[in-house]
């Protein structure tokens, strides 16, 4: 009986040292990203992007984001200070980052747009930012 345990249990390590190095990957630190897109000008027409830039995840790389937003700081004639919010998309699907949202991103070119979020005309120009850490895949 002794041996037939021993032999099953050495047979779910080997199985399982097989498996694991198939599908086993670590990631690694590369670096901490801070994109920064447009400016781009509010028009009042929601359907038409502010601005559109890329973004690059290379290859045996991911990249977790943990914030994105569109915004534009304006001082309005009396003197405050007015934000502005306006909706950031990658590859044409809106992404709204609250606290605790990721998103990871593997491989890949992606295209970032800043679209208006009210369709009414603000002064001033809107930014985007994307901000992450880029990991390396390593075996």
């Amino acid at each position: 009986m002794r041996n037939l345990q021993f032999t099953f249990f050495l047979f779910c390590g080997i199985i399982s040292l097989k498996y694991q190095g198939a599908f086993a990957q670590n990631l690694q630190f590369n670096q901490a990203i801070f994109n920064t897109y447009g400016p781009g000008n509010a028009d009042g027409n929601q359907g038409t992007p502010m601005f559109t830039g890329s973004l690059v995840v290379g290859s045996n790389q991911v990249l977790k984001i943990t914030s994105g937003n569109c915004s534009s700081v304006n001082v309005n004639l009396s003197g405050q200070t007015v934000i502005s919010s306006g909706s950031l998309t990658i590859n044409d699907h809106i992404n709204n980052f609250n606290y605790g949202t990721e998103l990871w991103l593997p491989a890949g070119t992606y295209t970032v747009k800043g679209y208006e979020a009210f369709s009414n005309t603000t002064n001033g120009s809107f930014k985007g930012l994307i901000s992450g850490i880029l990991y390396d895949i390593v075996p």
